[in-house]
């Protein structure tokens, strides 16, 4: 992961208004990702690689980010939100 041109191609194109969000993402200190509206993930952020022990390469355009937190497939926090269009409506689903 060297911020080369090689290294941007894997990632998943925004449009303009994105853009300021993707590199906050990425320049982040703390792990972070961000997954689109079909629930693949297009920022896997270094702190993110070095938490998980999981590449951004590997996950990027995958829809697994709950492979950095859970033994077997189940939503994350960003699926519930995307899901329901609303992040007032998350608490509903909290457990």
């Amino acid at each position: 992961m060297t911020g080369n041109k090689e290294d941007s191609d894997k990632e998943i194109p925004f449009n303009e208004k994105e853009s300021l969000l993707r590199v906050k993402a990425i320049e982040n200190s703390i792990p972070s990702f961000v997954i689109n509206s079909d629930h693949e993930i297009v920022v896997w952020n270094k702190a993110m690689e070095k938490v998980s022990a999981l590449s951004k390469d590997e996950m990027i355009g995958t829809g697994d980010p709950w492979k950095a937190f859970y033994p077997e497939k189940r939503d994350v926090l960003a699926d519930i939100v995307v899901e329901s269009g609303n992040p007032h409506e998350v608490y509903e689903h909290v457990e």
